[in-house]
């Protein structure tokens, strides 16, 4: 379930911080995503939907950036300012 809140317009010079959601890395019809206070990567099949994989250990700290895949593996940026690699 996803849910929408109206912040509404901000006054001049006013910044505002809105909480996302990292974004997901997809290569040969996998699709990977941080499970962000979890600390685990998982990766999806694009076309059913079904997990494929998880890691098995996790990240220390909530993963806070999209995964990135290169040479066979997965890396996450975790809030506590570590990088972490994930074989796949």
């Amino acid at each position: 379930m996803y849910a929408r809140r109206r912040l509404g317009r901000p006054r001049s010079g006013e910044l505002r911080r809105v909480p996302g959601i990292p974004g997901g890395e997809c290569l040969q019809r996998r699709v990977y995503v941080t499970s962000s206070d979890a600390g685990h990567v998982l990766a999806f099949d694009s076309d059913t939907g079904d997990r494929l994989w998880t890691s098995k250990d996790r990240a220390d700290g909530a993963l806070v950036a999209s995964p990135v895949v290169l040479d066979g593996r997965v890396y996450v940026c975790s809030s506590n300012g570590n990088v972490y690699a994930f074989s796949r």
